[in-house]
């Protein structure tokens, strides 16, 4: 095989020339544009470089997880996270442990299904990558063509270029990739979704009506309770008597806009002590709590719960977000 141009080898090799002159660069050939001519020498070092490339790909990656016995063309299960802490105060393991496979069942599948994508896919790059390695060697334009008819009788490949089809893998394993992460992340999600057991919810009200000290009124709230309700998780907001001064209602007509956006035999609670107080005093199994306070005054009550009964709450765009609960400015 004589000299050529790099755009005469990335046509002989069926590699997009975008494609060939990076691995050009990593071989360690030098060059200025594609009109430049690769010898022999510089078509061993590219040679070299993707041999070393592909026993890189043929070697087994290390699990990133748990060390789990992995077998081809056998379902492998997905290890759900369970958050340890929310799976306490009288909830039973045995319950939270179906709780959290029921929910998971659907996204499990889906990363099975995703990761056998992606070992289709590099099983497929793998293979071409052999027919380039073929073609660098052949010596004459008989031997190449033979080679690129193989690549083309391959079922898995289907072409009989494999530069194309390894910029084909290429592309599509960096979509899987993303997949695959976002995917394992919403899989974490719903586990931690189900170990909890979310039976009633107190909102600090009171703390709802105001951002940085000034009042936003009731709206917000409202529809947080709104969404609330939709979900079907019931949820009482607790107000002290000195916020219904602030936001100029009387507790009739307070009960008048949120009562419509209550579960059924929930009523609001306005207290003649601090509402974040009361909140905290109503801590029972399966009682969350949603609030913007950090309870600094009360910190003793707050250090009696734990930690991941508190549901962060933010205001975006005058929408009550919370994430926990897949609550936000879209919608429930």
């Amino acid at each position: 095989m004589g000299d050529m141009t790099i755009k005469q080898l990335a046509l002989m090799l069926g590699t997009p020339v975008d494609v060939l002159v990076p691995q050009l660069t990593e071989a360690g050939v030098v060059f200025e544009g594609i009109s430049d001519t690769i010898d022999r020498e510089g078509k061993l070092k590219l040679l070299d470089y993707l041999r070393q490339r592909f026993a890189r790909q043929k070697e087994p990656r290390k699990a990133s997880v748990e060390p789990v016995t992995l077998k081809r063309r056998k379902v492998v299960e997905v290890p759900v996270p369970v958050q340890k802490p929310v799976a306490l105060a009288g909830d039973n393991m045995i319950d939270v442990l179906k709780r959290v496979a029921d929910a998971t069942g659907p996204m499990r599948k889906a990363i099975h299904a995703t990761e056998a994508e992606k070992e289709e896919l590099e099983r497929k790059l793998a293979l071409a990558n052999e027919y380039s390695c073929r073609l660098l060697e052949a010596t004459t334009k008989l031997q190449r063509a033979r080679i690129h008819a193989e690549c083309g009788q391959e079922e898995i490949l289907g072409d009989e270029k494999p530069g194309r089809v390894i910029a084909h893998c290429k592309r599509k394993l960096e979509d899987v990739e993303r997949i695959l992460k976002s995917q394992r992340r919403e899989l974490q999600v719903r586990a931690s979704e189900a170990a909890r057991q979310i039976k009633h919810v107190m909102v600090d009200a009171s703390n709802l009506c105001f951002q940085r000290g000034k009042i936003i009124g009731i709206e917000p709230l409202a529809d947080l309770l709104e969404k609330l309700k939709r979900k079907g998780i019931p949820a009482t907001p607790c107000f002290d008597s000195n916020t219904l001064v602030r936001i100029h209602l009387t507790k009739r007509a307070l009960v008048s806009k949120l009562k419509p956006h209550l579960s059924e035999g929930v009523d609001l609670i306005v207290s003649d002590r601090e509402a974040d107080e009361y909140v905290l005093l109503s801590e029972q199994p399966g009682t969350y709590f949603i609030s913007r306070d950090r309870y600094i005054n009360h910190n003793d009550l707050k250090q009696k719960i734990p930690a991941a009964k508190f549901l962060e709450c933010r205001l975006v765009n005058g929408i009550f977000v919370v994430p926990g609960l897949r609550i936000g400015a879209a919608g429930a």
